[in-house]
């Protein structure tokens, strides 16, 4: 919170994809503003967690979303936007947590219950956790399915909680902010509309899963239309949809190009995943084909997707160790331009309103100049640092 005028000044946070922007995030939106004055997005990059390239670039998301309902969108940067839910949680808490100025973090969940979250939240603290999830590891259980045996027996409720996947990321933004000691209050709504992944795009609040799946079809009838608007633009200019298939040869090329033992090194992988993608990639015809034949039971399909993603992009498990030294500003209005004269102030990390080469880590940097391959049309690979952020005129009521 700042002091505007001698008045207080609340912020409210969110992390999110918006990909694409839909309903159900204008209503989360909404919420956060029935609470607080400016509302910040920190949002994905131009990659997200499923361990893909995000369906339209980041600076678009990022006008959808204050034309939805968002004052200021900073970028969650490579390679936190593309991690699993602990790294991409605790690159995004730690952003919302440096900028010194947001007093809650909202987020949906199927539960709708912050308190049983947070009751989660604080068994993840604990030896007895550590205990658990160790034996479950060692009886061959993936992390996933191991986490949530232990939580299980932990906190004696049914599994369906802790495998919902907005459960799974709510209960680590709280725990983000625990192990931060942050004074961010954490807060959650009931998810609106299908549940995550479903791929139904005549329901009524059609998810982001559904649709991807009817854009990348053709039909575009079911995005908001100002989201639409900005959509049927980007196609226009070939910039959409965006795809790792876009750049198929050269993401072949990058996996059959490393070790099993530079491919260990990598985020997401071990050396039982580095030999077998590298067995796979050696012999697969297409990206399709090397998920086909990297799908096993003993490593979840997200997993091996953000693996090879991460061998593509050359992000190292290290490259996730410490927290984000740097976000980026890609759109606001008028109360967020307010905003970004507070955070010149509160702020503990570079929020930078124009990125030059310098400022970003030499893994951002090569992922943003790898994303103008994903276009329809291949753009150049300084594309992403000339555009500017997109500043939207007027302020939401």
């Amino acid at each position: 919170m700042f002091h505007l005028n001698g008045s207080a000044f609340s912020c409210g946070a969110v992390i999110a994809e918006f990909d694409p922007f839909h309903e159900g995030h204008a209503y989360l939106l909404s919420k956060i503003r029935s609470s607080n004055d400016a509302v910040i997005v920190i949002q994905s990059g131009n990659y997200v967690q499923r361990g893909s390239s995000s369906i339209m670039r980041k600076h678009m998301r990022a006008k959808s979303a204050v034309m939805g309902g968002a004052d200021l969108v900073l970028e969650l940067p490579v390679p936190y936007c593309m991690a699993g839910a602990q790294r991409f949680a605790f690159g995004g808490v730690a952003i919302a947590d440096k900028l010194g100025i947001c007093d809650e973090l909202w987020f949906g969940s199927e539960c709708g219950d912050v308190n049983e979250l947070s009751r989660i939240a604080d068994a993840l603290l604990t030896e007895q956790y550590a205990m658990l999830l160790r034996a479950q590891l060692d009886s061959g259980a993936t992390f996933a399915k191991a986490r949530e045996n232990a939580l299980t027996a932990i906190c004696n409720i049914d599994g369906k909680t802790l495998s919902s996947p907005n459960n799974i990321l709510a209960i680590e933004y709280i725990y983000q902010l625990k192990m931060l000691k942050s004074n961010i209050v954490p807060r959650t709504v009931t998810r609106l509309g299908d549940s995550h992944g479903s791929e139904d795009v005549h329901s009524t609040y059609p998810s982001s899963s559904a649709l991807r799946k009817s854009l990348f079809s053709g039909d575009d009838s079911r995005l908001l239309p100002f989201v639409r608007d900005i959509w049927e633009q980007e196609k226009a200019d070939m910039r959409a949809p965006m795809s790792l298939k876009n750049a198929e040869n050269a993401f072949l090329h990058a996996l059959r190009s490393m070790s099993p033992k530079e491919l260990a090194q990598i985020y997401e992988a071990d050396t039982g995943i580095a030999y077998r993608i590298v067995d796979c990639a050696n012999n697969a015809d297409s990206i399709d084909t090397l998920y086909a034949t990297l799908s096993t039971k003993q490593y979840t399909d997200a997993r091996l997707r953000r693996a090879c993603l991460a061998a593509f992009l050359g992000i190292k498990a290290s490259d996730l160790a410490a927290e984000p030294e740097f976000t980026r500003v890609l759109a606001f209005n008028d109360t967020g331009r307010t905003v970004l004269k507070a955070l010149s102030e509160t702020s503990k990390i570079n929020v930078n309103v124009k990125m030059a080469d310098g400022d970003a880590s030499d893994v951002s940097l090569k992922a943003d100049r790898i994303s103008s391959l994903l276009f329809p049309k291949i753009a150049s690979a300084s594309f992403d640092f000339t555009c500017s952020p997109i500043y939207l005129r007027g302020t939401h009521k």
